[in-house]
């Protein structure tokens, strides 16, 4: 039986202050940061790094939090893509 590799996880850690998002990327040992005015920006900054690391050979699932929560990330991102009037049914084009 083929032993199996365990499942690589991609942490992006968001912190707002001062109006201002701050995230904390955490791959293979490796930390990013990157800042953005609002919080969509700032998960499309996540989303085009994730994607550069692909491309380096570094994978796998990235999770998205706020105080450590996933709840708590993925309610603030809805929230803030119907308040920016975003349609939730097609991808945000960058």
């Amino acid at each position: 039986m083929p032993i199996e590799q365990p499942a690589s996880v991609i942490t992006a850690t968001y912190m707002e202050s001062s109006g201002e998002w701050r995230v904390s990327l955490t791959a293979s040992d490796k930390v990013f940061t990157t800042r953005a005015a609002d919080l969509l920006d700032a998960r499309g900054r996540v989303d085009r790094l994730v994607g550069k690391l692909a491309n380096e050979g570094i994978s796998g699932t990235c999770v998205h939090m706020i105080d450590g929560s996933a709840v708590a990330f993925t309610r603030a991102y809805l929230t803030a893509k119907f308040q920016a009037g975003k349609d939730l049914t097609r991808p945000t084009e960058r």
